[in-house]
């Protein structure tokens, strides 16, 4: 399940296990089109914490150097696994989960 956080609020969470950040705002088409694919492979990954940060409502995840949305940070105990930018398909974002969190 995809759960919409605060940015402060996000860096707590991010401290322990693994999550995965969405960075998007709401004009964004790619990120209109990501939303629902994000929030379908959330359910596929019971382990993992699936958080959104809307960019223009949040203007600390610049902490984070997010230079395009959509972008997808992937987090395991507070350190930077990775991150990706722009469309995914299902089968490119769980190939990044695989990648990043094993």
């Amino acid at each position: 399940m995809v759960q919409e956080k605060k940015f402060a609020e996000t860096k707590e969470i991010i401290k322990e296990g693994k999550s995965i950040v969405d960075i998007y705002a709401t004009w964004c088409g790619p990120c209109k089109m990501l939303a629902p694919l994000f929030e379908k492979v959330s359910t596929q990954h019971e382990d993992i914490k699936f958080i959104k940060i809307c960019a223009d409502d949040e203007p600390g995840v610049a902490e984070w150097n997010v230079s395009s949305i959509p972008a997808l940070i992937f987090f395991k105990d507070g350190q930077e696994m990775g991150r990706i930018t722009g469309m995914q398909t299902e089968n490119s974002l769980n190939e990044k989960i695989k990648e990043f969190f094993n």
